[in-house]
């Protein structure tokens, strides 16, 4: 069994208006975010990913845990951060050919 363990930000930082904002990673922001946002950050985090994985060989099959690490003692809704980080991972684990397909045969 292959193990690869990649660590992955709660939040990315993009121009917007001249100023740099950061971006959450999670449900409650993706869902109001514009179209044209939500792509950019779904490509910046897809290069993220693929920087991660360079060298890996694809999986036939893989198994995906995610862990959240805040640094802070805050209550969260672990499902509303990490929904979000599971299909853009999923989607960039397809899109660099490690998997044929993010569906139950391959995930």
């Amino acid at each position: 069994m292959r193990v690869k363990i990649v660590s992955m930000p709660l939040f990315l930082t993009m121009p917007k208006k001249g100023k740099l904002k950061d971006y959450h990673i999670n449900l409650n922001y993706y869902r109001n975010w514009h179209f044209q946002e939500s792509s950019k950050l779904k490509k910046k985090y897809t290069r993220i990913v693929i920087a991660s994985l360079a060298g890996v060989d694809p999986f036939k099959k893989v198994k995906l845990e995610f862990t959240m690490h805040r640094g802070d003692l805050k209550k969260v809704d672990r499902a509303n951060a990490l929904s979000i980080h599971e299909k853009f991972f999923c989607d960039a684990l397809t899109k660099c050919g490690i998997i044929e397909d993010d569906n139950d045969c391959f995930v």
